[in-house]
């Protein structure tokens, strides 16, 4: 499936509930790269962008990750 694609899917079930933040976040580092990155956040909405700065706070399994 095109990472778009399974970008768009991802941000769905969070939309649905079916999901939490914790899990669309989790998706998008392991999915992201160069390319899809601006589909990605296109998708975002400003409650999940606002998720994840608070996730690379507290994430201590990507210590060098940074909200930038």
């Amino acid at each position: 499936m095109p990472s778009e694609e399974h970008a768009r899917r991802v941000v769905e079930a969070y939309a649905k509930g079916i999901i939490c933040s914790g899990e669309v976040f989790n998706q998008f580092v392991n999915e992201i790269s160069e390319e899809s990155l601006e589909s990605y956040m296109a998708l975002l909405s400003q409650e999940l962008i606002t998720r994840f700065r608070q996730n690379l706070h507290v994430d201590v399994e990507r210590p060098f990750a940074s909200s930038d």
